[in-house]
C-alpha cells in the first residue's frame, strides 16, 4: 500500500506560514543589503578623507619646495655671473694675448694731457677707448701716435700692433673745458700672444 501524508493544517495557514518564512527571509536580506551598503558607504568615506588628507600634505610639501626653489635664485644668478666670468677668463687664458702689453704700450703712447675713462676690448681685435684730453690737439696727437710705426717711447716689439685709429665721437664739455672723446682702435693680437 502506498503511503499517504495527512496534512492536518488548512491550506490557508500554510500559505501563511509561507509567507511569514519569506517575510522573514526578505528583511534578512534587506538587512544584509543594508549593512553592506553601509560598510562600503563607510569605507568609502574613511578612503576619500585619507587621500584629501594625503592631497593636503602633497600640497604643503610642494608649496615647502616651491619656497626652496625661490630662495635659490640668488645662488642661480650669482652662478651664472661666475659662468660669464670664468668663461671670460677662459678665453683670455686660451688665447694667451697678454693685455698688460696692450694697455702698457697705450699709456707709452698717450700724451700726458689726454685722460682714459673707459676701456673695452672686443673678441674681434677692436678696443673702445673713451677719454678726455686738454684740447683737439692733444686727442689728434694720441690718436696719430697710436698708428706710428715709428714711435720711438714705445715697446720695439709692438710698434705695428695698432692697425688703425677712427674717431667715433668728439664734444667739448663746457663745465671743464675738457674735450670727452670716443676711439676705436684695431689692433692685431697675433702680437699680444704669450
Amino acid at each position: 500500500m502506498a503511503e499517504r501524508s495527512i496534512n492536518l493544517i488548512p491550506q490557508q495557514e500554510v500559505q501563511e506560514q509561507e509567507r511569514t518564512k519569506l517575510l522573514s527571509l526578505s528583511t534578512i536580506f534587506a538587512i544584509a543589503i543594508l549593512v553592506l551598503t553601509l560598510g562600503v558607504t563607510i569605507f568609502l568615506t574613511v578612503k576619500t578623507y585619507q587621500i584629501k588628507d594625503s592631497i593636503k600634505k602633497t600640497d604643503a610639501n610642494i608649496e615647502n619646495l616651491r619656497s626652496q626653489i625661490r630662495s635659490l635664485s640668488s645662488v642661480e644668478i650669482t652662478a651664472r655671473t661666475v659662468d660669464k666670468k670664468f668663461k671670460v677668463l677662459d678665453v683670455m687664458f686660451k688665447t694667451g694675448s697678454n693685455f698688460s702689453l696692450l694697455m702698457e704700450e697705450i699709456n707709452a703712447r698717450r700724451p700726458e694731457n689726454v685722460f682714459m675713462t673707459d676701456f673695452n676690448i672686443r673678441q674681434s681685435g677692436e678696443i673702445l677707448l673713451s677719454g678726455s684730453g686738454k684740447d683737439f690737439l692733444a686727442v689728434s696727437a694720441f690718436m696719430s701716435s697710436l698708428v706710428d710705426k715709428n714711435f720711438s717711447k714705445g715697446n720695439s716689439l709692438l710698434k705695428e700692433l695698432f692697425k688703425s685709429v677712427t674717431l667715433s665721437s668728439v664734444n667739448l664739455e663746457k663745465r671743464t673745458g675738457l674735450i670727452n672723446f670716443t676711439i676705436a682702435i684695431t689692433y692685431e693680437p697675433k702680437l699680444l700672444v704669450k
